[in-house]
């Protein structure tokens, strides 16, 4: 698939000046932050630098990312996280990654030749169980359907890459009580997003960049739960429509109704939590 705005690309793509820093908030994160850091190591466009910046885990994620990464340790969410490693980065791009996400071997090489200051990556489900097929039909859905899936409110599809300035710009701009949140709010992409400043036709995408591991259906349905939880944080403000239109899917009925089990795998547990109290 061509990518928007710009040639195809080759190895090597990207000017030598460029470089690249990629983000991972983390908590408790050791069983898949190995793979998310195997994946970064093996990129065709090598990052200049890989920063974690973990939430006092419990686990063994700090040991994990201390032997190939700069690790900063702080109590924060993953939202205030990303903007303390974006801070701390030194690269002219931000990628910002959770722990769960593989990039595929030229991700960041098809990310630079985009020319974008926004890039958003296509997203594949891997895993076993029933979160993974879903999600799986689901994502492969929203590939094909992925230029209208750039809406920052409607759409499916968020950016992850960044020039550096335009995150930092972004996070900062996100009030502290969003920021704050733990582990993060709702539909935190979206909020970058928004605050980017960068429009739709603006975003490059490099399809199928990621492959999400997808977590047990347990641990699944309570992040929805949680998520439902922090949205209620939206309640009277103008991020409120990110609740109730977030994520339409796009395309044919029949595209639709194949991603109608995945959505009500996200929408029950966060309806639950959204009208607690």
């Amino acid at each position: 698939m061509e990518l928007p705005g710009s040639p195809p690309s080759s190895p090597g793509a990207g000017s030598s000046a460029e470089s690249v820093s990629v983000v991972i908030p983390t908590k408790n994160a050791g069983r898949t932050l190995p793979h998310c850091l195997d994946a970064i190591a093996r990129q065709t466009f090598p990052a200049r630098e890989v920063i974690v910046v973990d939430s006092l885990s419990s686990d063994d994620t700090p040991q994990i990312a201390a032997r190939t990464t700069r690790l900063i340790s702080r109590r924060c969410g993953m939202t205030l996280g990303r903007l303390l490693g974006a801070k701390e980065a030194v690269g002219e791009y931000v990628l910002s990654l959770d722990a769960d996400q593989l990039l595929v071997p030229k991700a960041i090489e098809q990310a630079l030749a985009t020319g974008r200051p926004a890039v958003a990556l296509g997203e594949l489900s891997v895993g076993s169980g029933l979160v993974a097929r879903l999600n799986e039909l689901d994502r492969r859905g929203i590939e094909v359907n992925w230029k209208e899936s750039l809406d920052p409110v409607r759409g499916s599809i968020r950016p992850r890459f960044f020039e550096r300035q335009m995150l930092i710009r972004a996070l900062e701009s996100i009030p502290a009580a969003l920021l704050a949140i733990e582990p993060s709010p709702y539909s935190e992409d979206s909020l970058i997003y928004l605050h980017s400043g960068v429009r739709p036709d603006e975003v490059g995408y490099v399809p199928a960049a990621l492959e999400h591991v997808e977590a047990p259906l347990g641990a699944y349905l309570r992040k929805w739960r949680g998520y439902g939880v922090s949205a209620q944080a939206y309640r009277g403000t103008r991020w409120e429509e990110l609740v109730h239109r977030r994520g339409q899917r796009k395309g044919s009925v029949g595209t639709r109704v194949i991603a109608l089990p995945a959505l009500l795998l996200k929408a029950v547990p966060f309806a639950i939590g959204y009208r607690s109290t």
